[in-house]
């Protein structure tokens, strides 16, 4: 469930708030920001589409926790011999400097 705490930290990350409480209580807002405050409604209005991008978006966060890690994804196509010339000369110049 999106709260109104989540609209804000996913629509209002620029802007200066605080939140007390629980995070569907919108006297919880604390608005420090010199901007007009958002009215309820309109964090309301925001819940149904935050909750979309989260879900159309979800995948990000899986993908990412199960690819192996840049470093790796490098190394593997430095072995594979995908790189340029230059830029494999380069990395192995940094392998002979520093052996395993």
């Amino acid at each position: 469930m999106i709260t109104l705490k989540d609209v804000l930290l996913a629509k209002y990350v620029d802007k200066e708030w605080a939140w007390s409480g629980d995070s569907d209580d919108y006297t919880g807002l604390i608005w420090h920001d010199s901007s007009d405050c958002p009215t309820e409604e309109e964090l309301e209005a925001l819940k149904e589409v935050v909750e979309t991008e989260k879900n159309n978006t979800a995948y990000r966060e899986l993908r990412k926790n199960q690819y192996p890690s840049i470093g790796d994804q490098l190394d593997s196509l430095f072995h594979a011999g995908i790189f340029p010339e230059e830029m494999a000369a380069k990395l192995q110049a940094v392998k002979d400097a520093y052996p395993q």
